[in-house]
């Protein structure tokens, strides 16, 4: 992989669960990795749902490889939020890890 195709900065997030100090707890995301990374669009979509039209579209964002990253986490790009649905590190061995990833608008 060439260092020069990763052109874009990506924060990986992760749920995190705090205490709210009353005894209780909430969850919140964290940065986990914050990575340099190939975007790639896939295809977009468009619906029409309860009176509203949404937008989905899903990318693909190629990387250097990545341990522990998995489809309970997030990435946030360019003030957009994208949850992860497929992480494929069979290439680790090239050192590259593909995530498959969609948001919604």
């Amino acid at each position: 992989m060439r260092a020069g195709e990763l052109t874009e900065r990506i924060t990986v997030e992760a749920k995190t669960i705090i205490r709210d100090g009353g005894g209780g707890y909430y969850e919140e995301w964290a940065p986990f990795a914050t990575l340099r990374a190939k975007i790639i669009h896939q295809k977009g979509e468009e619906s029409f749902v309860a009176a509203r039209t949404q937008a989905k579209v899903t990318v693909k964002f190629k990387t250097r490889f990545q341990p522990g990253i998995t489809p309970s986490h997030r990435i946030q790009w360019r003030d957009k939020t994208f949850d992860i649905y497929d992480v494929d590190d069979t290439r680790r061995r090239d050192d590259e890890l593909w995530i498959t990833a969609t948001a919604k608008s």
